[in-house]
């Protein structure tokens, strides 16, 4: 039984009373529930609380971990032990959600944070932050990279990728860089058919180099020889390619722009979803499939071959099989906010990290539901119980404030 500002059990035999110990003035409790010997009680301000200690006490419904939520867009990867790191405005944050463990590092804002093959850390930044450009962690310490000290000093660095032989390549607005042990190779439009400005990067099966400009379409270096595909020899929906990843297939999925705003986020400046088998194009857009946005921030494909896609525009997560699209959103899932950035895989562990833009930290999720440690992104098949802050349950929401799944959510 519970007032508006106690609750009281009944053990067969007396009363005991425990008084809310009002911490928000005209606060009141509203509803209680048990869950075997938990005992929780919603409250009109300060949210759920718990039976503890002969009190009630709020509970964060909210994981506040970090030390800040404002993510670097390329911010995410995760090392060999499982610890996933993120640069943000303040530093680089790093945490292991199996252990709990969580580190901050105070810093200039990265670029791009990104894992080699032996699971070492490397930061990237732009060339206007620090006198560092690279910094490389490993499980012994870290080992900065000074900027005037290699041949990209004076370049704009976009993007780090590693291939299968765990090279180093650097995609920058003066061609690309790679570094293979202590020797680098430069590839500019002056020794190759490259043009300066690379924007994407990806390695197939083969180790061959697949990247996208912003006006020469793809391009595809196989260690001697390059080949450039553009709207004028391919059925590419424009040259200026935004994203470009390999499945494991060897088939290549980009995300072409509008090539008058080749540098806007939003859903009317993508092009769609272009499926490129090294000879014919195939495009998705939302005209012709379920996608809700053409542009993407960022596409990467797990061990089962799905691709998993970052849209732009506040619509959410996209996976798709080959066959069927599924979203992901604040709606129907426990994203912490529609606009997704950059996806990290960790298929170890069966984890899908996500960095969200602008200012809401970081989801993770269980990709394939092997475990219950942390919540599946999967879309419940059973629409979940909501109920309002009395307690009791709605069965089609309008305005206002409800509770689901544990949470608070709010129907506008």
């Amino acid at each position: 039984m519970f007032g508006d500002r106690f609750i009281t059990k009944f053990d067969g035999i007396s009363f005991t009373a425990y008084p809310y110990q009002l911490r928000v003035e005209n606060d009141y409790l509203l509803a209680i529930d048990v869950d075997n010997d938990n005992v929780y009680v919603g409250s009109r301000f300060e949210g759920l609380l718990k039976l503890t200690d002969n009190g009630l006490t709020a509970v964060n419904l909210i994981d506040n971990v970090l030390y800040d939520n404002t993510m670097s867009l390329k911010s995410g990867c995760v090392d060999t032990d499982g610890n996933f790191y993120a640069g943000s405005l303040y530093g680089l944050q790093k945490y292991n959600i199996e252990t709990g463990d969580y580190k901050f590092e105070s810093m200039s804002q990265t670029a791009q944070i990104e894992a080699d093959r032996n699971g070492n850390v490397w930061l990237l930044w732009p060339w206007f932050a620090t006198d560092t450009c690279l910094v490389e962690i490993t499980a012994t310490g870290k080992k900065a990279y000074m900027r005037t000290a290699y041949p990209f000093s004076e370049a704009d660095a976009n993007l780090i990728k590693f291939d299968r032989k765990n090279r180093l390549w650097i995609a920058t607005n003066k061609g690309l860089y790679m570094r293979d042990g202590e020797t680098w190779m430069t590839y500019n439009k002056s020794n190759s058919s490259l043009t300066e400005t690379v924007q994407c990067m990806a390695f197939d099966s083969s180790n061959r180099l697949w990247c996208g400009t912003f006006g020469s379409g793809l391009f595809c270096f196989d260690g001697i020889r390059w080949s450039n595909y553009t709207t004028s020899n391919t059925s590419l929906p424009s040259d200026y390619v935004g994203t470009v990843t390999v499945d494991n297939n060897n088939v290549l999925w980009l995300n072409c722009r509008d090539p008058r705003y080749p540098d806007k986020m939003g859903s009317e400046y993508g092009l769609g979803l272009t499926r490129f088998d090294g000879n014919a194009c195939t495009t998705y857009n939302h005209n012709n499939s379920p996608l809700p946005s053409d542009c993407f921030w960022d596409v990467q494909v797990d061990a089962d071959n799905r691709l998993w896609i970052a849209t732009a525009g506040d619509v959410g997560l996209v996976c798709y099989d080959g066959t069927a699209w599924t979203t992901y959103d604040t709606d129907n899932s426990g994203i912490a906010l529609n606009e997704v950035t950059k996806i990290t895989l960790d298929p170890k562990r069966d984890l899908i990290w996500l960095t969200h833009y602008p200012g809401l930290g970081l989801s993770v999720a269980r990709m394939n539901c092997h475990n219950t440690a942390v919540h599946s992104i999967a879309v419940p098949s059973i629409p979940p119980v909501i109920y309002d802050l009395s307690g009791r349950r709605i069965a089609n929401p309008t305005r206002g404030i409800y509770i689901k799944e544990g949470k608070k959510y709010v129907k506008k």
